[in-house]
């Protein structure tokens, strides 16, 4: 929250908010686990070259939910995934993101029976075996390995959010309202103090891993968010792709 406000002090450019932090956490963490980071087209996994992170935007109060996804942020400034995730909403919100409208279109007349098994049969052949349905506004790059949502708005300071079907995501992580709480701070004698804190619940895709896996994508995520500001990849340990271990023999 602290950077957060430093960097809206120092430009005007773009609004620096936690969604952004939450955002750069996740692809840390995604890249620190990138070995296991992949899709699962017909039922074998398929390693990824690149890793996305999908951020659920609600539109008037949760009428529609619109993914805006950014691929490979941990590349990025904390600045320029602003900007892009900022200019895809404004753009969806006001009716401009061809892409969304195209893929929700047939939510408009199509019955739940049809409508349902239609778009996680459609989007599986976009996103987890890279199929070009651009003429229904699907792309391989629509939906991200995990997905972020907030029930912070809604005043919900937890929840458990259920893996979404048709985004094929290997975890989505639930963020919910900042709020004060009473902790023990382990640097000052273990004194009880009071901090704001924020409530992150993860649910995974078995289908991958059990939950080792995962845990450097959890550690890297945390440090990320604990100290932004200060954050270096290089104090932990990752889990290379092993390709980048070919490279190395040669």
């Amino acid at each position: 929250m602290d950077l957060c406000k430093k960097l809206n002090a120092e430009q005007k450019d773009v609004h620096i908010t936690m969604t952004h932090v939450v955002t750069m956490a996740v692809a840390w963490g995604l890249y620190k686990m990138r070995r296991d980071v992949g899709r699962l087209p017909w039922g074998t996994f398929k390693a990824a070259k690149k890793f996305g992170v999908t951020v659920l935007v609600d539109v008037e109060g949760g009428k529609d939910l619109i993914p805006v996804t950014i691929w490979d942020a941990h590349k990025m400034t904390i600045f320029e995934v602003a900007k892009l995730i900022t200019a895809k909403v404004q753009r969806a919100k006001s009716g401009k993101d061809a892409r969304h409208n195209q893929s929700t279109a047939s939510a408009n007349f199509l019955p739940s029976c049809v409508a349902q098994p239609m778009v996680v049969g459609l989007t599986y052949l976009a996103s987890t075996c890279g199929w070009n349905l651009g003429f229904l506004g699907l792309k391989s790059d629509t939906f991200g390995h995990v997905v972020v949502t907030n029930v912070g708005t809604m005043g919900y300071t937890s929840a458990f959010a259920p893996l979404c079907p048709p985004m094929h995501q290997m975890s989505i992580i639930c963020t919910g309202a900042i709020e004060k709480r009473a902790v023990i701070d382990k640097e000052d004698g273990d004194k009880i103090k009071v901090a704001n804190m924020m409530t992150c619940v993860g649910s995974g895709d078995h289908r991958y891993g059990d939950a080792a896996i995962m845990r450097p994508f959890f550690v890297n995520m945390r440090a990320y968010m604990e100290d932004p500001g200060n954050y270096d990849e290089t104090k932990f340990k990752g889990v290379p792709h092993h390709s980048e271990a070919i490279k190395k023999e040669e």
